[in-house]
């Protein structure tokens, strides 16, 4: 038990602030990871059937802004899988709550 947040931002501020640990996605993580202000304390992590999906309105997907964000996007996920390295992932649907 403990504060609880709604939005991710909040929750990796209190945890750098010292207020606890917090779970979340690597990819929301990673600047803080990245920087030193938050570790990973385990080398645990767990694989969910959470995705991202990229959407844009009908026919915006051939426009310049959605194309280089696309570009964009696809670019982060080396910076993301370096996190990979070292972990054991779990399945979150193996995992029992106590």
């Amino acid at each position: 038990n403990g504060p609880s947040f709604s939005q991710h931002d909040h929750a990796l501020d209190a945890a750098a602030a010292g207020a606890g640990a917090v779970l979340g996605r690597i990819s929301l993580a990673s600047g803080d990871l990245a920087s030193g202000r938050l570790a990973a304390p385990f080398r645990l992590a767990l694989r969910t059937d959470a995705h991202y999906r990229f959407v844009c309105p009908l026919g915006a997907q051939t426009t310049p802004a959605v194309q280089a964000f696309e570009e964009w996007v696809l670019g982060q996920v080396p910076d993301l899988e370096r996190f990979d390295s070292g972990m054991e992932f779990v399945e979150a649907s193996d995992v029992t709550p106590r």
